[in-house]
């Protein structure tokens, strides 16, 4: 059986009081401390009074509670420092007390119920499971602290597509679902949907499949980053506020399905803002929206992903991207963590743009093109360079040859010279055998 919205506060407010931090004792007598106690218990009668006995406007009571937390706080950290000093009777006022609150908030959340789309079913213990939103109740009514924890995740403008649920079924559906009949569907927010961790129906995942197939969405992913810079604008090293984007046809559930054929556009630029990230983000939907407005000539529904809560939760404020998003059927602003952003964030860290005053750049394209010069000369040198180391080293492999083909040649000439001198010997051998013997006879002239 579910639990009471009061039960359910009631527990919060008591977590709350488990969790209080303990003050200094330093400077807080005993006699400081009773005193204390003895004013907050003379104040809760009053505040019971007007809480519980009096019909007072919604603005007036949501005052008295505001200065009711205010004294419970002061009474929970009181207690927490010493125990010793706080009666049973001031516990039982006190509580009652945080009873009176928590049945109050759980009137208007009763009210919130009525006015969001199957509000009823909303489970309000879950809201605040495995998170510290509980502690923002003291300075929130439950209702805005309900708002905030629905709206985590998602922000949303324009027109929305209407979901349908039924009174205990674990799935959500289309007004014509064809596997529904006989079924009662009522209208569901997506906030409520996602509270109750419904899943899809059959008829909303082809609805979907429809819809990525469809070019009547833009999904964009952007991501923001303040960094250093070596070169700002004025020459010096410095810091710089940047933006990436990429903007895909079709409507996407994360960054695994983007491909080239889908996108559209991406890129870097650069803002003037370089202190804060959540102004950089809000900026970046303002522009991003206007290139898919103005660039692109669309005005369909867009959806953006990124993973800055603050300006996932309040770009909507910023007038001018109130004024563009009115150009667009819907806008939704959707939230995802930093691991799942990293196309965008690979941009963003990869690209960078810069504005720069005219007489800057000239200087700057002048120290590039004089770079390129030396470089080539450098090159240019080295080609040289290696061309002559080349040549010598030829002419020494040619010097080498032919010195080889010296001594060839000077022991060919050595043989040809021994041969030579036999020759000559032979020859004369020859001579002196047949030519050269004393004559046998006179011949008469």
């Amino acid at each position: 059986m579910a639990r009471a919205d009061e039960d359910i506060l009631y527990d919060l407010y008591i977590k709350l009081a488990e969790s209080a931090k303990e003050t200094k004792k330093k400077g807080k007598t005993k006699a400081n401390t009773t005193e204390q106690l003895r004013v907050i218990l003379n104040r809760i009668p009053t505040l019971l009074l007007y809480l519980d006995e009096m019909n007072l406007p919604q603005a007036e009571i949501n005052r008295y509670l505001e200065k009711a937390k205010s004294l419970f706080l002061n009474y929970a950290t009181i207690k927490k420092r010493r125990p010793e000093l706080v009666s049973a009777f001031l516990d039982k006022k006190m509580d009652q007390l945080v009873h009176s609150i928590a049945r109050n908030e759980s009137t208007m959340v009763s009210n919130f119920r009525t006015q969001e789309l199957s509000g009823e079913r909303l489970d309000i213990a879950s809201l605040f499971e495995g998170n510290n939103y509980y502690r923002q109740l003291l300075d929130f009514t439950a209702v805005q602290v309900i708002r905030k924890i629905l709206n985590e995740n998602f922000t949303s403008v324009g027109k929305t597509i209407v979901l349908f649920i039924t009174d205990t079924g674990r799935k959500y559906h289309k007004q014509d679902c064809p596997y529904c009949k006989g079924k009662h569907l009522k209208p569901a927010t997506r906030a409520v949907i996602n509270n109750l961790g419904l899943e899809p129906c059959k008829c909303i995942k082809d609805e979907e499949d429809r819809i990525k197939l469809n070019d009547s969405y833009r999904t964009i992913f952007i991501d923001e980053s303040i960094h250093p810079v070596a070169w700002n604008e004025n020459g010096i090293p410095g810091k710089a506020g940047s933006y990436s984007y990429i903007i895909c046809r079709g409507l996407l559930e994360d960054e695994s399905q983007i491909t080239p054929s889908i996108t559209i556009s991406s890129g870097v630029e650069y803002v003037p803002e370089m202190q804060h990230t959540e102004r950089i983000t809000k900026t970046a939907i303002g522009k991003v929206m206007m290139i898919a407005a103005f660039d692109y000539n669309f005005k369909g529904n867009i959806k953006i992903f990124t993973d800055n809560s603050s300006a996932m939760q309040t770009w909507q404020k910023e007038n001018s991207n109130m004024r563009i998003a009115e150009l667009f059927e819907s806008v939704t602003v959707q939230l995802i963590p930093r691991e799942q952003n990293t196309a965008a964030d690979v941009i963003c860290r990869t690209h960078m743009c810069l504005k720069v005053p005219i007489d800057k750049y000239n200087d700057l394209k002048n120290r590039y093109n004089m770079h390129d010069s030396l470089v080539n000369d450098k090159k240019a040198l080295t080609k040289q360079l290696e061309e002559k180391d080349l040549s010598i080293e030829t002419l020494n492999k040619q010097l080498e040859h032919n010195s080889e083909t010296i001594d060839r040649l000077q022991k060919e000439n050595a043989n040809l010279q021994t041969k030579q001198s036999l020759i000559r010997k032979l020859f004369k051998g020859i001579k002196t055998c047949f030519f050269d013997k004393p004559s046998q006879f006179v011949l008469d002239k």
